[in-house]
């Protein structure tokens, strides 16, 4: 974990890498990118429009020419997530993105086919990742981080301990969080849960 002040370009190393992020002053104007239910494959799920509209190439050029300008503080994906059952689409995307991208302050909500590839438990099918590598791959600040000094992701529910028709998704602290970046707040969380589950993190 570092520390990135506001207003100011922060660089620090990772491996051999130097890595650069400014984000807005508190109650700064701030502008991003946010999509949804980005999909370019129909091996898991069927994407009718990734020909017709080039999903994989535009989405990567879109996000690519945007953040060469400083004026982009932030980009997101609001859910489903490529609708990618093991990772491999999520790698490929993210291949593409330049350093620049893969610098500015990055959001994600977790979708339904981000714990079952086929949007509900009543229709799982075997090896369905219930979150688990959605909050490991798009590690966000989310409550989880408050409930130890050292861990970031609460780990308290074991997806193997449980039949495969009953719930084996991650806690829902993992995929909960607020944050504001300049003059905009933002709320995440998941709708997988029940709302008794996630009104303390409303509250």
């Amino acid at each position: 974990m570092v520390d990135v002040n506001p207003g100011v370009v922060n660089t620090f190393k990772i491996g051999e890498v130097n890595i650069s992020i400014k984000i807005p002053r508190e109650n700064q104007g701030t502008k991003g990118i946010m999509i949804a239910d980005p999909c370019f494959s129909s091996e898991f799920v069927h994407c009718e429009y990734k020909d017709t509209f080039d999903t994989f190439n535009r989405l990567t050029s879109l996000l690519n020419a945007a953040a060469k300008h400083d004026d982009l503080d932030f980009w997101g994906i609001l859910g489903d997530n490529f609708y990618d059952k093991y990772g491999d689409h999520t790698k490929s995307f993210f291949d593409q993105l330049s350093l620049e991208a893969k610098s500015k302050v990055f959001l994600s909500v977790i979708g339904n086919h981000d714990y079952w590839i086929n949007g509900d438990p009543l229709a799982f099918s075997l090896n369905d990742q219930h979150g688990n590598g959605f909050m490991q791959f798009y590690a966000q600040d989310t409550f989880a981080t408050l409930q130890s000094e050292s861990e970031v992701f609460d780990f308290r529910v074991d997806p193997d301990s449980k039949w495969i028709w009953q719930s084996s998704s991650a806690h829902s602290s993992n995929f909960a969080f607020y944050n504001k970046i300049g003059n905009m707040g933002f709320l995440g969380y998941s709708g997988a849960y029940s709302y008794e589950e996630n009104l303390p993190y409303l509250q």
